[in-house]
Parts: C-alpha cells; sequence; structure tokens
C-alpha cells in the first residue's frame, strides 16, 4: 500500500464563518429559552478586528524541533505564544530526537561526515560549498527565529550541472516535501505582489528557478524581506495594507547569475581553477543583501570564485 503523504502546514486567514465556528467550539451561545444559536455577526466582526493585544500572534509553523542559542530545544506540539510559532511535529520524530548530553564533538563529526560525504555526495561542488548547503537546511528550520535571514544562491556555467537538484535535496529534506519552484519575473511590481502572497502563507521558502544566464538579482522588495522581522505591503485584489512575517528564506539558481558584490556576509565556492575543473560545477554561496542594484554585470567568469570571503562579524 502507497503511503499518503504528509499534510503540509501554511497559514491560512480564517474567514468570518470560520471564526464563528471556531468561537462556537469553545462557547455555547443559548437565548432566552436555552436553546444553543448562533452567535451574531456583529461580535464576530468585532472579534476578528480587535487589536488590543489580548489574541495571541501566529508568525509561523514548524514540523520540526527548534534549537534555541542556549541549546534548549522546542518540540511541544502547539501553539508557543511567546515566539508566535505553531509546531506540529510528528510523534515518530519526537521519540528518537537526541539528547543534548549525547551531542558530543565526536557525534557533531560523525553527523557531518554522514551528511558531506553520503547524504551531498553526488553534489560537484567543494566542501564549502556543501557546508552552504547544510547551512540551508539548518536556517529553514531555525527560521523562526531570525531577526535577518540570508539568501542562498547556487549558479554553475552551463546546463545539466546538477543546481537546482542541489537545491531540491536540501529543501525536501528540510521541509519533508518536494521543492516547489518560483518563477523570476523582470517585472518588478510582480516580484512584489508574488512575494507578498507567498509570506502571507507563511511559506518555509522561496526557491527562484532557472533565473536567465547573467541576471543580476536586484531587488528592493526582497532585500526588505531578508532585513527586517515583518513585511508591509498592499495586499493583492483587496485594499489592504498587512503586515506579513517575513520568515521565509529565500534561494536562487540560475546560469551565473549573482546578488551584490557587497554582501555584509558572503560564502562561495567553485571547482578548482586548474586543467580537471568543470566549469558545469555548480557553485554555492550564501550572502546577506545590501545594495543589491550596485552590484557590477557578472561577465563570462567560468570555473572563478564569486567573491572573495568575508568573514562575519564576531
Amino acid at each position: 500500500m502507497t503511503q499518503l503523504p504528509a499534510k503540509r502546514w501554511v497559514i491560512h486567514e480564517m474567514n468570518e464563518m470560520e471564526v464563528a465556528e471556531m468561537i462556537e467550539r469553545h462557547i455555547d451561545f443559548v437565548d432566552k429559552d436555552g436553546n444553543s444559536v448562533h452567535l451574531p455577526m456583529p461580535f464576530v466582526r468585532h472579534y476578528v478586528k480587535r487589536d488590543d493585544g489580548v489574541l495571541p500572534e501566529l508568525r509561523s509553523g514548524s514540523m520540526l524541533p527548534i534549537v534555541l542559542a542556549d541549546g534548549n530545544v522546542l518540540r511541544k506540539n502547539g501553539l508557543d505564544r511567546l515566539r508566535g510559532i505553531w509546531f506540529e511535529i510528528p510523534e515518530e520524530l519526537l521519540t528518537v530526537l537526541p539528547q543534548r548530553e549525547g551531542c558530543t564533538r565526536g557525534i557533531v563529526k560523525t553527523a557531518m561526515e554522514f551528511l558531506t560525504n553520503d547524504w551531498l555526495v553526488d553534489v560537484a561542488t567543494t566542501y564549502t560549498g556543501k557546508c552552504v548547503l547544510i547551512a540551508l537546511a539548518l536556517t529553514i528550520i531555525e527560521r523562526s527565529l531570525l531577526a535577518e535571514r540570508p539568501v542562498f544562491v547556487v549558479t554553475s556555467g552551463k546546463r545539466g550541472g546538477g543546481k537546482t537538484t542541489a537545491l531540491r535535496m536540501v529543501l525536501q529534506a528540510a521541509t519533508g516535501f518536494p521543492a516547489c519552484a518560483a518563477a523570476w519575473s523582470t517585472n518588478e511590481e510582480e516580484r512584489r505582489k508574488a512575494l507578498m502572497s507567498y509570506l502571507l502563507r507563511g511559506e518555509a521558502y522561496i526557491l527562484w528557478d532557472n533565473i536567465a544566464r547573467g541576471t543580476q538579482i536586484a531587488c528592493p522588495n526582497i532585500e526588505r524581506s531578508c532585513t527586517s522581522p515583518y513585511y508591509t505591503d498592499r495586499k493583492l485584489g483587496v485594499s489592504e495594507v498587512p503586515d506579513a512575517p517575513a520568515t521565509s528564506i529565500h534561494a536562487f539558481t540560475g546560469k551565473q547569475h549573482r546578488p551584490s558584490r557587497r554582501p555584509r556576509v558572503a560564502r562561495s565556492s567553485s571547482s578548482p581553477r586548474d586543467g580537471s575543473s568543470r566549469s558545469g560545477e555548480p557553485r554555492v554561496q550564501a550572502s546577506q543583501p545590501g545594495g543589491l542594484d550596485q552590484a557590477e554585470p557578472p561577465g563570462d567568469r567560468q570555473g572563478a570564485v564569486h567573491h572573495p570571503a568575508r568573514q562575519p562579524d564576531a
């Protein structure tokens, strides 16, 4: 028997009828004769529009545990009211989570060897590039705790280098679902509308796939979504300007495209610059967007590293 795929959780804005049903699951409204009745719509509309801070805020959802900076792990299913995260972790996963005391240096070394030498064995990039792909998976898991988020870029000099395949492997491993790609529009207005719709759904990532050769990634809307906890814009089709939690992680793939030449934090890798190098091997990079509109054209630099690696602030 074929196993059914797991449920995919996204943020859905409830309409007035759904809110009324939710309230009536907890409160039984009765008339003067004691008969159960529906809650009048004016009270439902008031409940939906209230902004006094009484109702908890939902920023994102997670089907995986999240590790805090102090080493503790968030693993309790339901709403974490402090951080606005809804957890829906499968029981099968909770039973096999390692304890903090068991995460020794030797265990971490063994885990990294498995990830780089077994899981990513077929990815044609350097050890640094594989580490960036692992960082992408970890960033997706931890995204709800990050005030600012890097973007990830996978590129190569020709078709068939395994760019999209590498990202699909990582994204499916991090989310449990086959990766979904989005088209990169040359029209900034179209990108702005698409970005807002993805953020309102609480998507874990946005994969901008098959970007045209040599495209310079320059988008102030994506920059805003990466450097702020919330993204504000007009909602398509209605006269509303909602605030969407900007927790989605951006990943780009294409032929010889790149982000700004002035990232605050950059990591890049390429094939060895010797006679045995293959210009089609994918190059992997993570960068913090900033000043994307001032970058120079990429040119044709087969086998070369995008930018010198710059050390992050301590």
